[in-house]
């Protein structure tokens, strides 16, 4: 399926080709990575999108492995890409439990997440 139309194009411009780091954040589906987000990289033009970029990795899911196995999937397909995937991947488990009432995330949440950011500014 080929979705390369003018919106994708001006969308892939904006927002792929024009940065040099991402930080991928992703909900376990079945056990991997989400279709849709194997559909973007399956449809961008794949050298001015991914090559030689950098990215981190955050695994999130409600079980209590926080999308390991979806993030080692991606990774070999990243690596395949020829990004630099950042070595510290983090995932996090049980993630509805992790946030209060009013939708903030606890304190060891906001830890963890800025160290892990922090790691890969220097990275």
């Amino acid at each position: 399926m080929n979705l390369r139309n003018d919106a994708f194009q001006k969308a892939e411009e904006k927002f792929l080709i024009a940065a040099n780091s991402f930080i991928i954040i992703m909900p376990e589906y079945n056990g991997s990575y989400p279709g849709i987000l194997k559909l973007l990289i399956d449809n961008s033009d794949v050298a001015p999108c991914w090559h030689n970029k950098k990215v981190l990795l955050v695994g999130v899911s409600t079980g209590r492995a926080g999308n390991l196995r979806g993030m080692e999937h991606l990774t070999g397909s990243l690596l395949h890409l020829k990004m630099l995937v950042h070595y510290n991947r983090l995932p996090i488990s049980v993630v509805h439990s992790l946030f209060d009432e009013a939708g903030n995330p606890n304190n060891s949440l906001s830890t963890m997440i800025e160290q892990h950011v922090a790691e890969f500014l220097e990275f």
